[in-house]
């Protein structure tokens, strides 16, 4: 291979140059499908190199035992060797890595011996075990053994570092049952890479991922982030300014974040460090008290000082949709289904009842769509609602767009509403129009979209995170 050419050539190239070339070649012969089957997606090399950065060396330690869980063509570990060796004494480090995709294993064994090589003429000795299997998978079917001959025993490694693979898990997927069988939520496979890397670190051992930023938010992931701040503390979190920093026209939605925990007994109890790659001022420290809320465990990431006052300010409201007794709904009409039932606006069929779809956020019209046995069952009570577009990853981020509706707006018993809107209801009552118009204010107001972002990122709210943001008291 033209790699290996250089690698006999000379040994003046670092690691992670090396891994990162192999890492173009791979790439470019990488159909996007396939990638995509194993949730696979290479680290830029200047990110691999910030997050290696984050990492503390323990500068006492003369061996240094390194795992990289999805390690892809190494230039994770390539950036943390890199820095491991700066510090004076360092006699042994010691590399565990799984790989699953057959395809890149020649190039990937390249780049190990590479860093073999150029720490062997530093004077350091480097031990290294491939192993080609899923992580997850194989550390499920070992079932936690412990002895001599196994690598995969609990409290092994001082440091973890890794871009796990990203893709949803189903609730009967046999290594979520072996793993982590009390989860009731569907889980994303990189949590089960956290988890079990987690497990595996020494007391006070370090690891830095990069994971979704909806991680820290919601009540989603809610039982994935008690079971994480139960092993590790966060001691680090990094955000990006946009997702073109790391996986630029790859097709990657979701908004990732880098984070460095410590498996230590803090647990929570010491200053979390937010940075972030647009901000030019200091670093903010937190008191994990002021971004941690205890009840649901979400963790808000402030970008800057003029975030940190917004936080401070919508905290102090004392009121939310759940404090005032409403509720949100789901429109219950598919456009797509009821295609034969629709009637232009001004139809006026005795048999008829308004359409409310997105359009009418806008401008303020409906369809009138036939009650027929099929659609009698979604009609809707005519009230007064709040109407917001519903949680979709597929468009662009628009924060809340909410809309007042009158029920004097139809004449009308009963209304569709379309399932692509979700609607506030007050439970066991109805909202007069000056309250529909003050929830709306609020909804939309500067303060609270900016608020939103804050805790979730530019991912759309999803209607459950909507219940318990604060909102003024006295707007009701």
């Amino acid at each position: 291979m033209e790699v290996s050419t250089k690698i006999n050539k000379s040994m003046e190239t670092i690691p992670s140059q090396v891994a990162y070339e192999l890492g173009l070649n791979a790439v470019k012969s990488k159909k996007s499908f396939q990638k995509q089957k194993l949730g696979q997606y290479f680290t830029p090399l200047n990110i691999a190199r910030l997050m290696a950065s984050l990492i503390s060396i323990n500068t006492q330690k003369k061996k240094i035992k390194v795992l990289d869980p999805g390690c892809g063509l190494l230039i994770l570990s390539a950036c943390l060797i890199e820095k491991i060796i700066e510090v004076n004494g360092i006699e042994e480090i010691e590399l565990t890595c799984y790989e699953l995709d057959n395809e890149i294993i020649d190039c990937l064994m390249d780049s190990i011996l590479y860093i073999e090589k150029w720490l062997l003429i530093k004077g350091i000795s480097f031990k290294y075990r491939l192993i080609q299997k899923d992580f997850v998978g194989e550390i499920a079917a070992s079932g936690n053994a412990e002895n001599d001959e196994d690598i995969l025993k609990y409290a092994y490694y001082d440091y973890v570092i890794s871009n796990p693979p990203y893709y949803k898990m189903t609730k009967y997927d046999q290594k979520l049952k072996d793993v982590l069988p009390q989860l009731s939520e569907q889980p994303n496979i990189y949590f089960l890479f956290l988890y079990e890397s987690a497990l595996r670190l020494k007391e006070g051992g370090e690891m830095v991922f990069l994971i979704p930023r909806s991680f820290f938010s919601g009540g989603f992931f809610k039982q994935f982030r008690d079971i994480l701040l139960n092993i590790v503390s966060l001691e680090t979190i990094h955000l990006f300014q946009d997702n073109k920093e790391l996986f630029e026209d790859s097709g990657v939605l979701s908004e990732f974040v880098i984070i460095k925990a410590v498996k230590n007994s803090l647990l929570g109890e010491h200053l979390l460090k937010i940075t972030c790659s647009s901000r030019e001022e200091e670093d903010i420290n937190f008191d994990y008290s002021y971004v941690l809320d205890r009840k649901s465990n979400i963790i808000m990431l402030p970008k800057s000082e003029d975030d940190v006052k917004i936080i401070e300010k919508v905290n102090s409201f004392g009121g939310s949709l759940r404090k005032f007794n409403l509720e949100i709904k789901q429109g219950t009409i598919l456009n797509s289904r009821m295609e034969k039932s629709i009637r232009p606006a001004n139809s006026t069929f005795e048999t008829a009842a308004p359409y409310i779809t997105c359009a009418a956020l806008s401008d303020g019209k409906a369809n009138r769509t036939l009650v027929c046995p099929e659609t009698e069952k979604l009609l809707i009570p005519n009230k007064n609602y709040i109407l917001f577009l519903r949680y979709n990853t597929k468009r662009a981020y628009k924060g809340i767009t909410a809309v007042s509706y009158y029920q004097q707006k139809h004449d009308s018993k009963n209304i569709f509403i379309d399932k692509q809107l979700s609607y506030i209801d007050k439970i066991g009552g109805e909202l007069n129009e000056r309250e529909v118009d003050a929830i709306v204010e609020i909804l939309n107001s500067e303060i609270i979209q900016k608020y939103i972002k804050i805790i979730n990122g530019e991912m759309n709210v999803s209607t459950e995170m909507l219940y318990d943001i604060p909102l003024p008291q006295d707007i009701l």
